[in-house]
């Protein structure tokens, strides 16, 4: 199983509990392409420790040059790491076919062996639906109506297509193009390039978005106790202190295993009280 991830030292962390996570629900052989700016050495060879030792993976790490994505105005919580994924095919090597990226911000939670064996039916990508009403976005990006606006936290890559269809020009063209317009970045420009080579996988199991309302999703709950990768959308990680959203406690477990369990016990004393202190008094 080829797994795709971007990063910087400041998600290190995250990026263990993303590739453990995996472990606990794969038995196949798991090999990492891991696309990184800003990393020490030193970092590097400790999530290499980590893969190798903790996860029974292995890690192929390739540097990125920000020269041209540091020119790019970003907002909010966003990050230049976020358009990596989309000139992998630039660094990847021909012998990777498919490959699945996760977002650092997820958590695999059930076994997804069938949906990185999706038939790609000749498409470049296999994504799920954005749990948001999309049809603004789209009319903002001149999509068709009848398109699908995808999520790009999980994404399944055909990369033997995107090679051939979407080299790095094209998606540098893109993102220069639609720049004033953009509002969620990759994601956007995603659903450009791939707006009539993809598969919209209707199964929100596979990108359990937690940052949606759940009187806007039925059975919320349950379909997040069933979901197969929980996907915390929004601003506000569950590794960041204040985080109140849903599976929180599902998360500082994992973080236990993985093995980070001085952070776990703080983010959820702290997480716990934060929440209480908010019932109480409002604030």
């Amino acid at each position: 199983m080829n797994i795709l991830l971007t990063a910087n030292s400041h998600y290190l962390c995250a990026i263990k509990t993303v590739i453990y996570s995996l472990r606990e629900h794969t038995r196949q052989p798991i090999e990492i392409y891991l696309l990184y700016n800003q990393m020490s050495a030193r970092d590097l060879d400790d999530l290499r420790e980590y893969v190798q030792n903790k996860c029974s993976a292995s890690l192929v790490s390739y540097y990125v040059e920000e020269d041209f994505f540091e020119s790019l105005q970003m907002e909010d919580h966003f990050s230049p790491i976020i358009y990596y994924r989309l000139i992998a095919q630039k660094l990847l090597p021909d012998t990777v076919s498919r490959i699945l990226y996760l977002d650092v911000d997820v958590m695999v939670n059930g076994n997804i062996d069938s949906f990185y064996s999706t038939d790609f039916q000749g498409n470049g990508i296999v994504a799920c639906e954005n749990f948001d009403d999309s049809s603004e976005y789209k009319e903002r990006l001149g999509l068709k109506k009848t398109s699908h606006y995808v999520n790009a936290g999980v994404i399944l890559f055909n990369m033997d297509y995107v090679r051939k269809m979407v080299p790095e020009d094209a998606v540098i063209g893109c993102i220069r193009k639609y720049s004033g317009i953009m509002k969620w970045y990759d994601q956007d420009i995603l659903n450009i390039l791939y707006e009539d080579s993809m598969i919209c996988c209707r199964d929100r199991r596979y990108n359990f978005q937690t940052g949606c309302s759940p009187d806007k999703i039925q059975g919320f709950k349950e379909s997040l106790e069933n979901a197969k990768i929980i996907h915390f959308t929004g601003s506000l990680k569950p590794w960041m202190k204040g985080y109140m959203g849903n599976a929180g406690v599902r998360y500082y477990k994992l973080l236990w295993r993985s093995g980070s369990k001085g952070k776990a016990v703080e983010l959820s004393v702290y997480n716990t009280l934060r929440r209480w202190y908010w019932r109480v008094t409002g604030k």
